[in-house]
């Protein structure tokens, strides 16, 4: 019986790779009998048709969650499926769930060498901050929970603790102070996180605007997975071309402020994930995929 619906899965997902469910559903089925390494391969091939499908590699990384025994290889999982998910517009469950990982981690003292060794110094962020501090540079759907976490933590800072949010070299530029200054001299101190919350407020309304600029796209996208017999609305349809032109829009873009150019340095990450997102539920619309052909010949 296990056989035949292993040969099932894959005639099925041969016919129509786009099927997401059906790859997790395969994956989670091949797990479930006890073949984790074949469940590996299958998540695997998956990635070949989907490589920056959301709810894959989330699905994918609670799997290495409950087979990795090494933190290291757990981290490293973690980090390979932050790279692909990129900048899309509904990430916070998978960047709440890394954050989580790394703030256990740390509450439990463990270090993660592959990590680790990219500290500049014993005064680098965190891991948990370093990730805190590219989420919020992501216009999401959840940006607020995020600039939230950034703000609590920002205000609970102590002397010693200050440098999750700036650098040695920064805080002599900019403040004319080493981190000692900061244990001895408590007036400066709460100079330098005043103007750190500024500087987090200003890149909070970029991400902000950003963010409410998308949102008129994203919530006429109903439909958010492949089917064969997928017969999308010309509401949709419409709203995926104007989105997909809007974002190609924005990768021309120059900004004239920091914040700004956090945000369109990262433009065309965004506009590949979302054309990955598009085309994995508007497979069955050629349009689709000549749109996407002619944003790569362009690029060249």
């Amino acid at each position: 019986y296990n056989k035949l619906l292993k040969s099932l899965y894959q005639l099925i997902l041969r016919k129509y790779p786009l099927m997401e469910c059906l790859w997790i559903e395969y994956a989670e089925f091949v797990f479930k009998i006890g073949d984790s390494i074949v469940a590996n391969e299958v998540y695997e091939l998956a990635f070949n048709y989907l490589p920056r499908n959301l709810n894959l590699w989330i699905s994918w990384c609670q799997f290495q969650l409950e087979t990795q025994t090494s933190h290291d290889n757990m981290f490293n999982c973690l980090e390979r499926a932050r790279i692909a998910i990129g900048d899309n517009y509904n990430a916070w469950p998978f960047y709440e769930g890394f954050l989580d990982y790394l703030e256990m981690l740390e509450t439990k003292g463990i270090t993660i060498d592959s990590f680790e060794s990219t500290r500049d110094s014993p005064s680098s962020p965190s891991g948990y901050y370093k990730l805190l501090r590219l989420v919020i540079q992501i216009p999401l759907y959840d940006y607020l929970t995020a600039h939230e976490l950034n703000f609590k933590m920002l205000e609970k800072a102590t002397p010693s603790s200050i440098h999750n949010f700036i650098n040695p070299h920064d805080l002599m530029e900019f403040h004319k102070s080493t981190y000692l200054d900061l244990l001895n001299d408590s007036s400066k101190f709460k100079s330098v996180k005043a103007s750190l919350k500024k500087k987090f407020t200003e890149l909070f309304i970029v991400v902000q605007y950003a963010t409410w600029k998308r949102y008129p796209y994203e919530r006429e996208l109903k439909t958010q997975q492949y089917h064969p017999d997928n017969q999308l609305t010309r509401l949709e349809l419409n709203k995926w071309r104007q989105y997909l032109e809007y974002s190609e829009v924005m990768g021309l873009k120059v900004g004239s402020k920091e914040t700004e150019i956090m945000i369109i340095r990262n433009n065309r990450d965004w506009i590949d994930t979302l054309y990955n997102r598009c085309i994995s539920i508007t497979g069955n619309y050629h349009y689709f995929w000549i749109k996407w052909s002619n944003y790569h010949l362009n690029l060249n």
